[in-house]
């Protein structure tokens, strides 16, 4: 049941943005980051919703 509302959640998130960005995370170096940051980037957005 939780699972189903944060899908709505993400859902009407999608809806509200205008306009996506789209990033691209570029190294030839396995283990510098790049998912880390990547997930990093999502905590941050799904934190920034709550707070609005």
């Amino acid at each position: 049941m939780e699972t189903n509302n944060n899908a709505q959640r993400f859902q009407e998130m999608i809806k509200r943005s205008h306009r996506g960005k789209f990033k691209i995370h570029i190294s030839m170096i396995a283990g510098v980051g790049k998912t880390y940051r990547m997930l990093q980037e999502a905590h941050e957005m799904l934190d920034d919703e709550w707070t609005c």
